[in-house]
């Protein structure tokens, strides 16, 4: 069973941007919106690499399947830290499924939580 998994499927809400390059590779944010049940709709941040975009023609607007990771990082820039929390895409395609989400989260606490 794997331990972080991610599947949704949602409108492309923007156009894949120019984020980063890490080890040679670069890599592309966009949003994705996923209607929950109760009709909200969440805007995911979704970070995927050149190459996956590359295989699969993405449209502002299309509904697609995006299959990955939940990834994490502190970001130190401004005041003060802030985890960012994003979906790294090992799959993208185009689809015509009714939005969903499905997360695998599988581990361990390591300390005692804070309660605030």
């Amino acid at each position: 069973m794997e331990q972080n998994h991610i599947e949704l499927t949602g409108c492309l809400a923007s156009a894949p941007e120019y984020s980063h390059s890490n080890h040679g590779r670069h890599f592309y944010s966009f949003y994705l919106e996923v209607a929950r049940l109760s009709g909200a709709v969440d805007c995911l941040p979704i970070l995927a690499p050149e190459e996956l975009l590359a295989a699969t023609e993405l449209t502002e607007g299309d509904s697609i399947r995006v299959v990955g990771q939940l990834r994490s990082f502190n970001n130190r820039l401004g005041s003060g830290r802030k985890l960012i929390i994003s979906v790294l895409a090992e799959e993208i395609c185009v689809c015509s499924e009714p939005h969903d989400n499905k997360v695998i989260l599988q581990g361990v606490i390591c300390k005692e939580p804070i309660y605030r």
